[in-house]
């Protein structure tokens, strides 16, 4: 893969462009669960959406609440949202091509 870019009026071809590169300090591995908020920002899933695909079973959560407290924390599992997700796309893939 390479990409161009413009020097001194010339253009010239940058073979590394695109490439890995070494982590920064701010590189994280990517979660393996992650709350309401997570959700939205990974996958542009707001929570009502969230909680409705939990109830109808379609992704997977837990709930961190402690005995006796009337509040907890929800998270939910990414790999089960990417599953769905890829299941959807299919899903659509497979209405268009029968169009």
């Amino acid at each position: 893969m390479t990409s161009l870019r413009l020097e001194n009026s010339k253009i010239t071809a940058n073979p590394t462009a695109g490439l890995a590169r070494r982590p920064t300090r701010n590189w994280r591995p990517l979660p393996e669960y992650v709350d309401c908020h997570g959700l939205e920002i990974s996958f542009g899933i707001k929570p009502g959406l969230a909680y409705h695909l939990l109830g109808a079973g379609d992704i997977e959560g837990v709930s961190l609440k402690r005995r006796g407290q009337k509040r907890g924390k929800r998270l939910f599992n990414v790999a089960s949202v990417r599953a769905f997700l890829e299941k959807q796309a299919a899903v659509a893939q497979a209405n268009e091509a029968a169009v």
